[in-house]
């Protein structure tokens, strides 16, 4: 089955969701074929806030990642919350199915 790529963060140090915890997804990622990218960052814990250079470069993917599979960043390549892949204006927190 076709599935849209991954984009996986972890800090290292996180104890909301601990790093050993990404192992299992990473497996189920690789056995599907699922494409993936994965950022862990060294000196971080949940918020992923100790690593800046690493975060940024972070950011960079999350917009590429958005823009290719979301269609969400603009003309200018500014992120457009809550909008739809297609054009439409979704809502924040609504669910399309």
């Amino acid at each position: 089955e076709r599935s849209v790529p991954a984009l996986l963060a972890y800090g290292k140090h996180d104890k909301v969701c601990p790093i050993l915890s990404v192992q299992p997804l990473i497996a189920a990622l690789e056995a599907n074929h699922v494409p993936y990218d994965y950022f862990e960052f060294p000196h971080s814990g949940h918020g992923l806030q100790n690593d800046n250079r690493m975060y940024a470069q972070y950011m960079e993917k999350l917009e590429e990642y958005l823009a290719r599979y979301m269609g969400m960043l603009d003309d200018l390549g500014a992120l457009q919350v809550g909008r739809h892949p297609y054009g439409q204006h979704v809502p924040i927190g609504t669910i399309n199915r």
